[in-house]
């Protein structure tokens, strides 16, 4: 008769068999267990005898198999421990061996470099190109417009209605790259800029450039220079400012290089053969667009610890944690979003807006703001930007996208509720309204006095060189504890006030020469600035919205003030009175500024109040 297998001594005659080698085995691997005990009975001693040898034979059989299974398992564990050497290997043995905390994670980040420089190339020759078309158009188009005697009401509402369709189409930029992906609005935009050129050699009248450069051209502007503003960001981190810098030379080295070449083009091939020549050339800007690559080919999987924060001591900003069971989201791709994804997105691609300035970084002492550490992973709506966009994600009906867009736009606007938002957003209004026409103006008002036109171009040249050199000088500035930006945006407001005053006063090429440029470092040092500004006393949550209502209010401002000033020239036969009412738009922008702490505190009052009636 055989008794149950139990954990203790038994009555009656009775032998004990423990099967030591796995109460060995189960010693080293620190588990107790109890001695198995096998009771017989039995009626003779020799039967007893032979039953327990033939237990002994089969447990030591077990034993065996058991002992061999035990010692591969133990092996294997043994492997995984860390194996310190010596003292000088802990540490990397640690680090190779040990098992992921719980608070580590996986994330995706831009490359910070490799392609992400030909990126910022092709956004240089885009900007080149593109950027310096709306600079040198009297340069290009005086010697059509002045043959065929057009006035200067005219001049101005085909300027300006080009200048007012580029900002205007501005905040709808984002949305159609997300909507058809960046390589193909980019090589749209290029081909409408190259057409505008191309068609208005052949232009009949002054009229037909309404057609040919204002809207093409500003359609086209629009597509392709705003799109180098959304793509360069994406592929940079710590080195975003760096890209941003080529990214803004492009725009410089337009102003340089573009009026003294087209100048020479039209005295080698005339009206005709210099528009044919600029247009083809500008279609270069479709190897800038080609080096678009989606951003997914590019991203860098990287293990965080998510109680680590950055070298560059940032704090990390929803960082993707690993999980082990999937979500139903999860496991339906990365191209489904949830409605908290979205609203994620939303903030933090304000915070990457926030990024996409002149400067490397927001300085912590300077601005109270610590520097942004992103997953790009968890940036949906900007990452859905790649020409690869699931078909899904698309909207099926373009109504529904343009409704989405115009929806978006209005509520953009609901930021002029705030004094803060209506002095910055109108200051840089008038502001860039002031210069672009008085650059625009430069070749005319020039001619009329008696000097060339290529004397025009060299001092737009000699005015982009001082707003590069300038933006370069400005932007490491920023990081200084003791950089005071109010003011230097408000000195940038005066100088450009002041050159646009004094210029026509002048009679000497060479003053005129120093005044463009000291006005082109009044202008740098104010346009840096812009961005910083929006973030500094906005925040950057709203940094969105206000792109998007100051794009509008410039575009507005442009199709307001810009015909008159050209009206104003055919009243009064002056270009003087001209650029002194484009001087006092510039002071105008000065003298917001001094209501600022004002605004500050009334929007202060506004917002505590608000606050109190939620309660």
């Amino acid at each position: 008769m055989q008794s149950d297998l139990e954990c203790g001594g038994g009555g009656g005659s009775q032998h004990v068999t423990p099967n030591n080698e796995d109460t060995h085995d189960n010693e080293a691997s620190d588990q107790h267990e109890c001695i198995k005990i096998e009771t017989r009975y039995s009626s003779s001693p020799g039967e007893e005898e032979e039953i327990t040898n033939t237990n002994m034979d089969t447990k030591d059989r077990r034993g065996t198999q058991d002992l061999v299974q035990t010692q591969d398992e133990a092996q294997k564990d043994t492997e995984s421990l860390p194996k310190i050497r010596n003292p000088k290997e802990k540490n990397v043995s640690k680090r190779i061996t040990e098992p992921e905390s719980p608070n580590s994670s996986s994330i995706k980040k831009p490359p910070d470099g490799g392609w992400g420089w030909m990126v910022a190339f092709g956004s240089f020759i885009i900007t080149m190109l593109v950027f310096s078309l709306a600079v040198c158009f009297g340069i290009l188009f005086s010697p059509f417009f002045l043959r065929l005697d057009t006035s200067s009401t005219t001049i101005a509402w085909i300027f300006n209605t080009q200048m007012f369709i580029w900002n205007c189409l501005s905040p709808f930029v984002r949305p159609m790259a997300q909507e058809f992906g960046w390589r193909r609005i980019g090589f749209i935009g290029v081909f409408f800029v190259s057409s505008s050129v191309i068609l208005s050699a052949f232009a009949p009248s002054a009229e037909f450039l309404f057609f040919s450069f204002s809207l093409l051209s500003g359609i086209g502007s629009c597509m392709a220079g705003g799109l180098c503003f959304l793509v360069v960001p994406t592929f940079f981190d710590r080195r975003r400012g760096t890209a941003n810098a080529m990214l803004m030379s492009g725009i410089c080295m337009g102003q340089i290089m573009g009026a003294p070449f087209i100048r020479y083009l039209q005295e080698e091939y005339g009206f005709t053969g210099a528009s044919l020549i600029y247009g083809a050339i500008i279609l270069n800007c479709c190897i800038g667009v080609s080096l678009f690559q989606p951003l997914e080919w590019h991203l860098k999987e990287t293990k965080v610890e998510g109680s680590v924060a950055p070298e560059d001591g940032s704090d990390p900003l929803l960082i993707k944690p690993k999980s082990v069971e999937k979500t139903p989201v999860e496991e339906a791709g990365p191209k489904v979003l949830t409605d908290d994804m979205k609203t994620q997105a939303k903030v933090l691609r304000a915070r990457m807006l926030a990024r996409i300035s002149e400067t490397s970084h927001i300085s912590k002492s300077s601005d109270n703001m610590s520097h942004l550490y992103v997953s790009l992973m968890d940036l949906p709506e900007l990452a859905n930007s790649t020409e690869d966009v699931a078909k899904g994600e698309r909207s099926s009906n373009r109504w529904d996208f343009v409704k989405r867009v115009c929806r978006s736009t209005i509520n953009d606007l609901r930021i002029f509720r705030s004094r803060r938002a209506l002095i910055i957003n109108l200051g840089i209004g008038l502001c860039i309204n002031s210069y672009i026409n008085f650059i625009m103006m430069i070749p005319f008002s020039m001619q009329a006095i008696g000097f060339t036109l290529q004397d025009s171009a060299w001092c737009i040249s000699i005015f982009g060189v001082c707003n590069l050199v300038t933006r370069l000088l400005v932007s490491p500035l920023t990081d200084w504890s003791k950089f005071n930006m109010r003011l230097c945006f408000m000195l940038g407001y005066a100088v450009i006030s002041l050159t646009t005053f004094v210029f026509p006063l002048l009679t000497s090429l060479t003053w005129m020469g120093l005044v463009m440029g000291i006005a082109g470092c009044g202008i740098a040092a104010n346009i840096t600035l812009n961005n910083l500004i929006m973030i500094k006393y906005m925040g950057l949550e709203k940094l969105p919205s206000m792109f998007g209502s100051s794009a509008l209010l410039i575009g507005f401002t442009f199709i307001m003030f810009g015909p008159f000033i050209g009206f104003v020239r055919d009243v009064t036969e002056s270009y003087t009175i001209s650029m002194w009412i484009l001087a006092s738009l510039s002071s105008c922008s000065f003298v917001l500024w001094l209501f600022m702490p004002a605004a500050v505190a009334y929007d202060a009052r506004m917002e505590a109040k608000a606050v109190k009636e939620k309660v």
